[in-house]
């Protein structure tokens, strides 16, 4: 519970963990091993180098408060990963895969996510809804909402929902079954499908993308000072930067959660 301040800084060599305590690698993507942390009303928090996986939520924002990611990881809950009521939610440069329920979900509010990876392969129950889902509050409003240069991605038909007039989705690959709708709505600006994004290894959890993808060099340079380096450290390209929270398909490291 957080009620005033919480400031998480790690680095990109030693990020930090926030987990379960089954350390065996057997449990590491089982999910709903705790339960959440939870930034209540006009609490501030600012993440960045965190993972949090194995929650059953990891993060719920209450109204008035805010929150913060940026370069982080955010894996395997058994609901919703990221739950917002009426609350603040800034994503930078992030990676998030695997709930239950949404990735991201937000009851009114502000919402901007940008250069970030969302994909949702959830393997452990039926999941009945999209991977983002912006919504509005009880009474029917919505805040400003905007997907920047990012990937929502996943195994249902459709992966984002929302009716607001206030959204903005640009330079976004999406899971949808009406690209040819939204290319008449101008909400969204030079949105791609995700048929053709190539990961890596999704079953591994490795979001990098490989030669061919439809994302690469698809972003809008617009937004590169928000997030001048990506997942891995690595300059983002100033003018046609790649679409999601990793901006080179060349080899990697392979990291904890990619095993």
């Amino acid at each position: 519970e957080v009620y005033g301040n919480l400031i998480a800084e790690g680095t990109m060599d030693e990020p930090i963990t926030i987990h379960s305590d089954r350390l065996s690698s057997f449990y590491d993507d089982v999910p709903s091993q705790w339960d959440w942390i939870c930034i209540n009303k006009s609490a501030h928090a600012s993440l960045k180098n965190v993972e949090i996986s194995n929650a059953r939520n990891a993060i719920q924002v209450d109204s008035t408060a805010s929150l913060w990611l940026n370069s982080c990881i955010l894996r395997d809950a058994g609901s919703s990963m990221l739950y917002s009521n009426h609350g603040d939610i800034h994503v930078y440069n992030s990676l998030m895969y695997n709930s239950g329920g949404a990735l991201l979900e937000a009851h009114g509010g502000d919402v901007e996510c940008i250069h970030s990876t969302l994909s949702n392969h959830f393997s452990w129950d039926y999941r009945k809804v999209s991977a983002v889902r912006l919504l509005p509050s009880t009474d029917s409003s919505y805040g400003n909402l905007l997907l920047a240069n990012s990937i929502i991605e996943g195994n249902q038909r459709n992966e984002l929902e929302c009716e607001a007039e206030s959204l903005l989705v640009d330079h976004c690959a999406i899971t949808t079954e009406n690209i040819k709708s939204i290319a008449n709505d101008s909400r969204f600006v030079e949105v791609i499908s995700t048929g053709n994004i190539k990961f890596k290894d999704v079953k591994k959890h490795n979001y990098h993308l490989t030669e061919g993808s439809d994302a690469l060099n698809k972003a809008n340079p617009s937004y590169v000072d928000d997030c001048p380096v990506d997942l891995d450290g690595n300059s983002r390209n100033i003018s046609t930067p790649t679409i999601g929270a990793y901006e080179c398909p060349t080899e990697q490291p392979i990291t904890d959660h990619e095993k």
